[in-house]
Parts: C-alpha cells; sequence; structure tokens
C-alpha cells in the first residue's frame, strides 16, 4: 500500500526561479509531491527529467553545505565551459573560404578546425573531415552563428547560459521592425512539464510589450505569435496552461525519428505531432496537395479523415483517424473504442470493467467523475487544487495490480509448462528419432550382409 501512495503526480510550484538553486541547466525548479502521506517540496534540474542526466536534488527544507556549492559550482563549470562566441564565429567565417578539404570538426571538442591543427591537440578524438558549404550553412552548434542571431537558453527556467550576452541578443531581436510580425517556434523534448515551459512564454510575450509599447491593438506585431510543437496528446496540459491556444492538424513530421513520421517506414497513422498555437487557426492554410482541406464550420484546416460531426458541431478527430459518435457519451471518441454499459463509458474492448485508470482523473482538480471544462474548481490554481487519490481509488488501483500481477504469473506458468511440454515432446521426438536411425542402420547391415551372401553364392 505504500508504494501505490507515491503514485500521485509531481506537482511543479511556479515560484520565481531566481530564488532557486542553480544546477548546470540554471536555476532549478520547484516541485512537490507526496512522501508517506505528507507534501514536501523539493529542487530538481528544469530540463533533465533522468537523474543521470543531471543528478541536482534537494530538499526544499535541507539545508545546504558548503561542500554541496563547491561541487555544484565545479560541475557547472565542467559542463557550461566559458566559451569566446565571437572568436569561435570569426573562426567560422574564415574556414568559409577554405576550401572543404581544408575544414574539419571535432566533435569531442565541438570545434571547427582547420585540416592541419587536427594533428596538433585532437589526436585520437571524433573528428570529420572535409566539411562541406552545406553543412556549415546548417547547423546545430552555436557558434556556426552569429552572436547577434543566437543566444543559448534553457525554456524551461527563461534562463541564458551567458545571461548579459544572451538578454541582449533576445531584447534586440524582439524590437526588430518595431516589434512587428515577432513568431516564436517551440520545439522542446516532449517528455518536458508544459508548466514551466507556458510560464517562460508568457514571459517573452510580457517582455515583448514592455519593450514595444507603441505597438496599436489593430496591427500584426501586437502579439508574439507561437508555434508550439507538440504531441497530441499533450492537448489538455497545454489548453490548462494556455487556453487560448488551439491545436492545428498539421501532421509534423521528423526525418530522423520513426516514430514521429508518416509514410511506409513511420506509425500507422501518420505523425502524432502537431502545432499548438495562440493564431487563428483559420489564418493558417495548410497544404492542399497532402490532404488538407478548410471546412467552412469550424473555419479552420483540417486533415483528410477528420470529419465534421453535426451532433459535436467540430470537426472531431485528433490521432490521424477519422472518430466516430457515441450517442451515449454525447462525443465523438476513437474508433477502437466500445461504449460500456458498465462503465457508462467508452474505452477499449479489451478493458477490465471497474478498474481505476488515473487518466479518467479530471486535469484541473485530480478527482474522477467529471473533466476539466465541469471541474466546480475550473479557474483555481491547478498546484493548489489536486488532490492526492482517494481511499477508494487506491484500493482499486491496489486490486487491479494485484490482478495484473497474478494474470503475468499465471500467463507465466502456463508459459513455462508449455515450455517445459515442448521440450519434453522434443526429447522424445529427439529420442525417437535416433531409435529409428539406429534401427534402419541395423536393417540395411542385415541386408547387405544377405546380399553379399548371395553374389558370393552365385560366384561360386
Amino acid at each position: 500500500m505504500s508504494e501505490i501512495k507515491q503514485l500521485p503526480r509531481v506537482e511543479v510550484i511556479l515560484n520565481d526561479t531566481r530564488e532557486n538553486p542553480s544546477c548546470p541547466h540554471g536555476p532549478t525548479l520547484l516541485f512537490k509531491r507526496l512522501v508517506n502521506g505528507a507534501e514536501r517540496s523539493f529542487f530538481a534540474c528544469s530540463a533533465c527529467r533522468d537523474r543521470k542526466d543531471c543528478s541536482f536534488f534537494l530538499w526544499a527544507d535541507e539545508k545546504v553545505t558548503p561542500n554541496k556549492k563547491k561541487a555544484w559550482k565545479l560541475l557547472r563549470e565542467k559542463i557550461v565551459p566559458k566559451i569566446n562566441h565571437v572568436r569561435l564565429y570569426e573562426k567560422f567565417v574564415m574556414l568559409l573560404e577554405k576550401p572543404p578539404e581544408q575544414r574539419a570538426f571535432c566533435h569531442t571538442c565541438s570545434n571547427l578546425l582547420l585540416f592541419s591543427e587536427t594533428a596538433e591537440k585532437h589526436d585520437g578524438h571524433d573528428i570529420t573531415l572535409g566539411i562541406s558549404e552545406h553543412l556549415l550553412t546548417h547547423p546545430s552548434e552555436h557558434h556556426f552563428h552569429a552572436p547577434s542571431h543566437f543566444c543559448w537558453f534553457n525554456a524551461f527556467n527563461n534562463y541564458f547560459f551567458f545571461e548579459e550576452e544572451g538578454a541582449c541578443v533576445l531584447d534586440e531581436f524582439l524590437q526588430r521592425n518595431g516589434g512587428n510580425g515577432v513568431v516564436l517556434v517551440m520545439d522542446p523534448p516532449f517528455g518536458g512539464r508544459v508548466e514551466p515551459l507556458a510560464k517562460t512564454v508568457r514571459e517573452i510575450m510580457r517582455l515583448h510589450r514592455k519593450l514595444c509599447p507603441n505597438i496599436h491593438t489593430d496591427m500584426l506585431g501586437m502579439f508574439i505569435f507561437i508555434l508550439w510543437v507538440f504531441p497530441y496528446f499533450m492537448e489538455p496540459q497545454i489548453l490548462a496552461s494556455c487556453p487560448d491556444f488551439s491545436m492545428l492538424d498539421y501532421k509534423v513530421d521528423y526525418d530522423n525519428h520513426p516514430l514521429f513520421a508518416s509514410g511506409p517506414k513511420g506509425r500507422k497513422h501518420g505523425s502524432p505531432v502537431r502545432i499548438f498555437t495562440n493564431a487563428n487557426p483559420k489564418d493558417i492554410p495548410l497544404p492542399k496537395e497532402e490532404g488538407y482541406r478548410y471546412c467552412s464550420i469550424c473555419l479552420r484546416w483540417v486533415s483528410e479523415e477528420n470529419r465534421h460531426c453535426t451532433q459535436c458541431n467540430t470537426c472531431t478527430s485528433k490521432d490521424g483517424r477519422t472518430y466516430v459518435h457515441c450517442n451515449e457519451c454525447m462525443r465523438c471518441v476513437k474508433p477502437s473504442w466500445k461504449h460500456c454499459a458498465t462503465c457508462k463509458r467508452c474505452c477499449l474492448p479489451s478493458h477490465v470493467c471497474g478498474e481505476f485508470v488515473p487518466s479518467q482523473l479530471c486535469f484541473n482538480c485530480g478527482e474522477p467523475g467529471h473533466k476539466k471544462q465541469d471541474c466546480p474548481s475550473f479557474g483555481c490554481n491547478a498546484a493548489i487544487c489536486i488532490k492526492p487519490y482517494s481511499t477508494t481509488q487506491l484500493n482499486s488501483m491496489k486490486i487491479t495490480k494485484k490482478r495484473k500481477y497474478m494474470q503475468n504469473k499465471n500467463d507465466e506458468e502456463e508459459k513455462q509448462v508449455s515450455t517445459n511440454a515442448s521440450s519434453n515432446k522434443q526429447k522424445l521426438q529427439s529420442v525417437n528419432s535416433k531409435k529409428s536411425r539406429i534401427n534402419v542402420k541395423k536393417t540395411k547391415k542385415r541386408k547387405t550382409g544377405m546380399n553379399i551372401g548371395r553374389r558370393q553364392k552365385l560366384q561360386f
């Protein structure tokens, strides 16, 4: 039971991160979770969910020792080295004038080099030779960009790794063209928390309004338009933090990731990645040659399989399939779902009736029985409203867990019995086959001996 009590979600406390202790990736975030039935807060890395990537962890009520501070400082210096961006970019410009055979890149040091430099300090390093102009102009490393066009930034805590330099770059960018026509494109790691990202977006928008106070409300530049690339199933989380956003139907493909691609090597129903935006969807046309069309009722562009439901009065599909309307649930659901009279909801036919599923909770308050739009606490701070699972829910989860454990155990036992039976059968077949081969050999010998005897008799 104690293990089940750890299941309630970890909450993000959106405080002023400037007061938080820092890890190599900037100020940490303050989280809260249940520990032995009581809420406890802690600081952890804003960008890395895996402790292997960033081991920083500190209970909020834990005393910070000088040794810990020293260790954190050494780790920051190791991960974030001192870089002279101007000097690196000057070298990049110089290498652009050289032929490809004189260019090299050291992946170990993340440095552009002349071919003549590879033997000096980079012996044994991972080096790519013959860097083409295309690779130089389509980089992922920061020093390929001019200092005025790039800043190293952590969007999970609104932190510039080179603070003064990065902040100046952003300020200058937001004020170009009088602050008009600014578009923010975000493609964050899909495992990251939505809440801190949304907070950073709001802070950048506030900065834009502060730097460009003279922009009129009827001009395009009044707002920063956001294009946030994220999976469609994260829509509830994004809308909870950014209620003025909407999801476009456009499927975003990744050339280097088969799970997020369409086509024969991709997912059956296409990429699950979409674009969330604060712009009006009708103002973003999607390519007709890829099957997208304009729905004159919804006033937005939708995918080919997304059909308009007259009962829901909207185009309801989200995952690349055509949803079907359920009259009992009074909403459209995935075509693989069926309505269960016992559970009084649509779900997969393979579900277990009465089984408690954490995803059925209200996203706003954490309680079952209603959705976010019907939540009596809607509009309040979700971090305050979310409650731990009730005793009934925990008992249901415990029963479900035990049921699954017993089912898995029975499956393993049946598999073992089947394996043993199969093994015994194979052994028996092997023994019989061996005996059969021996008998055949003996028979052949007897026949051969008889034939030889006959031939000898005929010769005499």
